[in-house]
């Protein structure tokens, strides 16, 4: 009788186990090419009774998102205009169109667009209470939810820069992005449409795609320092590094963390985590140490466009030299230093990789 009544309680305390799921985005294949979409939805664009939308039977189709609204538009000069500035457009994005015109009169030829490029539908932007403009570029949408997602092209790090991928959570708070594309032991790095950013002056880096040290606090993340010991012990941080943060504010998007040295010290060769591969002569160059990761991300990655790093007593200017882009150490305490595993805290000090003129992101910064 006890065993029995023993049972029955078990079984009653596992049919009230709690769980918990949660969405964490998915991977879709375009032209070839791997893009994640975020689980945030961005807007729903449902079309009750539109016969051009009921046409659309497959679960998920990339649109673009153009504009319109100034008048009639040489739909060859946008998709040129597109493919200049982003990574993450292509053609393939052009089989559904969403404009913010009043007609499909906005897009010239709509018929020759449709035998271009392949273009099913050109359909009007909804905008309503649920549904705020959206910036122009490119997207996924499903027309039987009518859910609209952003589009991140997925790249892999194959000179080993970064130590993780990182995607905005909300709140000012990261997440590590739950994607990976084929590699010999890589990260994958997830980058947003350059073209959601529009520069403007209280956002001059917008757009900017940004990687980090691994000593900087980004909310929502650990920080490794180089130590696989110290990542494993330490805490996601509560807020990002207020030198990173002052980036983000001016319109730099963080895309990653970045590789060092064990805890910004110099090291050779490199234990709990591998060095990057400096990209120069046999690709076996040292890479310098530091903020190695940093200055071997920037130059070899076009798209990735500024790094921060630390510089105690080289550790930009040195992988900087080696791996052939510019490193700025400023004057110390010329940025705050609160957030950082420090080293040295009277001789650290906030610093820049980069592969062209700094002025502006040393202004920013």
């Amino acid at each position: 009788m006890f065993l029995h009544s023993s049972i029955q309680l078990i079984l009653l305390a596992l049919t009230h186990v709690a769980y918990s799921i949660s969405l964490k985005g998915q991977i879709v294949e375009l032209n070839g090419i791997s893009f994640y979409l975020p689980p945030k939805v961005l807007g729903t664009f449902g079309f009750n009774d539109n016969p051009v939308v009921a046409k659309l039977t497959e679960p998920l189709y990339p649109i673009t998102f153009i504009d319109t609204a100034g008048g009639n538009s040489s739909l060859d000069a946008i998709v040129a205009g597109y493919q200049s500035l982003d990574d993450v457009f292509n053609i393939g994005f052009l089989q559904v169109i969403f404009h913010n015109g009043h007609s499909n009169d906005g897009i010239q030829d709509f018929q020759t667009a449709k035998s271009k490029y392949g273009v099913e539908a050109i359909l009007p932007y909804p905008v309503d209470a649920s549904n705020p403009p959206l910036p122009p570029g490119p997207y996924f949408w499903s027309p039987a939810s009518g859910i609209i997602n952003a589009a991140y092209r997925l790249y892999p790090d194959e000179q080993g820069a970064f130590t993780q991928g990182l995607i905005p959570s909300g709140n000012g708070a990261y997440d590590v992005i739950p994607a990976a594309v084929p590699g010999a032991g890589s990260m994958t790095i997830g980058v947003p449409s350059r073209l959601y950013s529009t520069k403007d002056p209280a956002k001059p880096l917008a757009g900017v795609r940004l990687g980090v040290k691994d000593i900087f606090d980004v909310a929502g993340i650990k920080s490794s320092g180089g130590n696989r010991a110290y990542y494993q012990l330490s805490p996601p941080a509560n807020e990002t590094a207020p030198a990173i943060q002052k980036l983000i504010d001016a319109g730099a998007v963080l895309i990653g963390k970045m590789k060092t040295s064990q805890f910004a010290n110099g090291e050779w060769a490199t234990v709990d985590y591998h060095a990057p591969f400096n990209p120069r002569g046999d690709g076996y160059q040292d890479p310098g140490s530091s903020s190695s990761g940093p200055a071997v991300g920037v130059a070899s990655y076009d798209w990735l466009d500024l790094a921060v790093g630390t510089d105690t007593g080289g550790s930009i200017r040195v992988p900087a030299g080696v791996n052939g882009v510019y490193g700025i150490r400023p004057s110390h305490d010329s940025a705050l230093l609160k957030g950082i595993i420090p080293l040295s805290p009277e001789m650290d000090t906030v610093g820049m990789e980069y592969s062209s003129d700094c002025v502006m992101l040393l202004n920013s910064l």
